[in-house]
């Protein structure tokens, strides 16, 4: 098993003093070498856009609710863009089927129930047609985890353990990406004693930030970056980030194992 050891320093220490981005990268292809080179070890953002699905949005609900329906789901409920509400939520463990014919298509249940960060089998996934990251062999990825809201549901301003890879499946979200240079400014606390090392959450609504109880937060300087069907999103450990779905959306996600996380400390190799 992974010893839980504090990373973020030393992220913050590699990376304080690169050029700060302006925008990502938004690539139509990237090879294994450009990835390790220009942006695992730059700890550099980016977005690749994939092209066509295997299924519709109307086809990837069918089988959903019928092969995959029985698959229980972790569903939070409320304000997830209220820090005090993120941290102190209700969750609920349905049935998939239940979530999608009870919430997610119910035009009134709009930005309060998020299937958020429910472990899925990797056969669910493949299934689907959801493309492994193909950067890495897959016994250095984490489990992949379905992340499923209606417009208007939001995860909170974080910061999580391990690089990151976001493959969406429908809709559209918005991600706020803020570089580790940003971290002091972005008020972090460490959630719960039993939370894992380097995890850490905003006490700042990235909505709508009170500058009197916050001053210093307006100095970061987050890139807005809108994740399509289609798109992998690449957000390295230690990049600080808020997400809003635009639009109905289902995305699937992993996680570098924390024995090969950072990349940008040389983990990965």
């Amino acid at each position: 098993m992974d010893s839980p050891v504090v990373w973020f320093p030393q992220i913050y220490e590699a990376t304080r003093e690169m050029p700060r981005l302006a925008a990502l990268d938004v690539l139509d292809s990237l090879g294994d070498e450009a990835f390790s080179k220009e942006y695992a070890a730059r700890s550099m953002p980016f977005l690749l856009r994939l092209g066509a699905l295997k299924f519709s949005e109307a086809e990837i609900l069918g089988l959903l609710q019928g092969a995959y329906g029985d698959q229980t789901v972790n569903v939070r409920f409320g304000n997830m863009a209220d820090p005090g509400s993120y941290l102190n939520r209700r969750e609920e463990e349905m049935p998939l089927r239940n979530f999608i014919g009870e919430h997610f298509m119910q035009v009134n249940d709009a930005g309060t129930a998020y299937a958020a960060g429910t472990v899925i089998p990797v056969e669910m996934a493949r299934d689907l047609g959801v493309p492994f990251p193909m950067f890495y062999p897959e016994y250095f990825l984490n489990e992949p985890r379905m992340w499923m809201g209606k417009r208007g549901t939001v995860t909170a301003l974080h910061k999580d353990i391990t690089d990151n890879f976001s493959f969406a499946y429908f809709g559209a979200k918005e991600w706020l990406l803020y570089p580790p240079a940003d971290f002091p400014y972005l008020y972090m606390i460490h959630p719960k004693p039993n939370a894992l090392p380097d995890f850490g959450v905003s006490m700042v609504n990235a909505k709508s930030p009170d500058a009197t109880r916050f001053p210093e937060f307006s100095k970061a300087t987050p890139i807005s970056v809108t994740q399509r069907a289609g798109d992998l999103l690449y957000v390295p450990a230690g990049w600080s980030h808020f997400v809003e779905n635009h639009e109905d959306s289902l995305m699937i996600n992993f996680w570098l194992r924390r024995g090969r996380s950072p990349a940008v400390l040389g983990r990965d190799r």
